[in-house]
């Protein structure tokens, strides 16, 4: 018999029949498109542990999290993308929220807190707070007398001689159809896309162009002046997509309001005791909201994150086919996470990395389980704090497994995903090409980063590259003031970081003086 837990889900978009509250949207392998109750009908059928990881790895293709409160069986879940997150307790209550969670907290977890200080993000499973614990992306976990069952459904780590070269006519079949199920899954509805001059939101909008959507609208943060304006202006004159230019300026003129209700709720909305809030995608969905050009049900698709796909992360490790255990973990300290990491860090980081993957797998593992689970695609949670669904095809299950295996060779030389880009932005008449890092720039920083560790902060800042094209700085400004100290940061990031620790740490006395 399985132990009763407390069920506390604070999102208006749950649906729940049955003892299976679900949220989002997903694909069974026969194509068809599961939300809402058929969703809830669908995890339904999963009656013990066995049934529902086999069901999670084999016909779940979607956005999702799932909860399921049954007499014989009671489980989490949530997606590879982890859009949707989840939290527990040891004792059996279960929310959306970790700040549902919380109640009289009295302590840091500093296991956590160690790993946060180092990355701007907490470790698999665990959370700022002592008492809670998260559901880590494309993980499940089972709650029962005997205790709590955490299991990984789905892993980018390959065995030694399994990749293999693949062609740019498999892969743009795979785009094709990860794209299309994106799109179809919208329904209709008004899309908006957050378009930069990079490379993969431009990919977003040309595979809409490409696949007949056109009930589009796109936005781009910045000024007339600024490169990223210009591309995007340019791409969505070509495409025929209605284009906005959020002016960064206006936008950051006054900095935040910290203590603005809204605000507040939506660095709890991000945070969750996990990572820190990013500010300027608030500011700037607050500002396109007030154009009164997003319909009510609009669905965002921002272009996460092509770049996974693109080698970026491996070329920027400098891991390579012969690199040894010990070289992957300094890879991963000194050029994923960079900043403050200890001795503690440098054995969790080590107990991750085994011998028999191949090497660029076990960055590449790292960096979508953390990286972009926890921080990255996190940033897109701001759509759902307006209101609004996300889509991110990206993270289709297909794509994904198409890239999970593919030779190191075509991320880091050939860089296939970059090769199919540049075709479909050639066919379409919007192939703007950007300055990109050479070899020798990414060797030289590799060589930064490993000076930083050992120089005093205010000094390794000094050798840590900015970029502030849409002056999030000023942005911050009042957290630098709030935190009342000269505080010594890397980046804007750091700053952000460490102002939401402050608020964490805040919360906790608060707690603790209320008892």
């Amino acid at each position: 018999m399985s132990k009763t837990i407390d069920i506390i889900l604070t999102a208006n978009d749950w649906y729940s029949e049955g003892g299976v509250s679900v949220r989002g949207y997903c694909y069974k392998g026969d194509g068809t498109l599961l939300r809402g109750k058929a969703l809830a009908k669908h995890f339904a059928t999963a009656a013990d542990e066995e049934s529902f990881a086999k069901l999670l790895r084999r016909d779940c293709n979607g956005l999702f999290a799932v909860v399921i409160d049954t007499p014989a069986f009671k489980a989490l879940a949530v997606d590879n993308s982890r859009i949707y997150p989840l939290f527990y307790t040891a004792k059996g209550a279960v929310s959306d929220s970790a700040y549902a969670l919380a109640g009289k907290c009295r302590s840091l977890n500093s296991h956590a807190l160690t790993f946060y200080n180092a990355a701007g993000m907490t470790p698999e499973r665990e959370t700022l707070l002592s008492e809670v614990r998260h559901v880590a992306a494309a993980s499940y976990v089972v709650l029962c007398d005997c205790g709590v069952c955490r299991v990984k459904y789905y892993s980018y780590l390959v065995d030694k001689g399994r990749c293999r070269l693949k062609g740019l006519t498999e892969l743009d079949g795979v785009m094709n159809a990860a794209f299309k199920r994106a799109f179809d899954s919208v329904e209709g509805r008004q899309i908006i896309v957050p378009l930069s001059g990079g490379y993969d939101s431009r990919l977003v909008v040309c595979m809409l162009k490409r696949l007949g959507y056109t009930n589009v609208v796109c936005f781009t943060v910045g000024n007339d002046k600024s490169y990223e304006v210009r591309i995007a202006s340019e791409v969505c004159r070509t495409l025929g997509f209605k284009h906005l230019v959020i002016d960064a300026g206006a936008a950051v003129s006054e900095g935040l309001n910290l203590a603005d209700e809204h605000f507040k709720g939506y660095c709890r909305h991000m945070g969750n005791f996990v990572n820190f809030s990013y500010v300027f995608e608030y500011v700037a969905l607050k500002r396109i909201k007030e154009l009164n050009v997003v319909e009510a049900d609009a669905v965002f698709i921002p272009g996460h994150s092509g770049d996974f796909y693109g080698g970026g992360y491996v070329l920027k490790s400098g891991v390579t086919e012969r690199s040894t255990p010990k070289q992957i973990t300094k890879a991963i300290l000194y050029d994923i996470i960079e900043y403050n990491f200890t001795r503690g860090m440098r054995e969790m980081v080590s107990n991750m990395v085994a011998p028999q993957h191949e090497p660029h797998s076990v960055v590449q593992e790292f960096v979508k389980s953390h990286t972009l689970a926890m921080c990255i695609n996190n940033s897109a949670r701001v759509y759902g704090y307006f209101g609004h669904e996300v889509r991110l095809p990206f993270w289709d299950m297909e794509l994904l497994n198409f890239f999970r295996d593919i030779h190191p060779l075509q991320l880091t030389s050939d860089r296939i995903y970059y090769l199919y880009t540049h075709n479909i932005f050639e066919q379409l008449k919007v192939d703007m090409r950007q300055p990109q890092p050479t070899l020798m720039q990414m060797k030289t920083q590799r060589i930064k980063n490993r000076i930083k560790k050992h120089l005093p902060k205010c000094i390794a800042a000094l050798l840590t590259r900015h970029n502030n094209l849409t002056d999030e700085l000023t942005l911050c400004k009042p957290m630098l003031k709030q935190m009342s100290r000269r505080t010594c940061h890397y980046s804007v990031n750091d700053i952000m970081k460490q102002w939401y620790l402050s608020e964490v740490q805040r919360f906790i006395t608060e707690s603790t003086v209320q008892e």
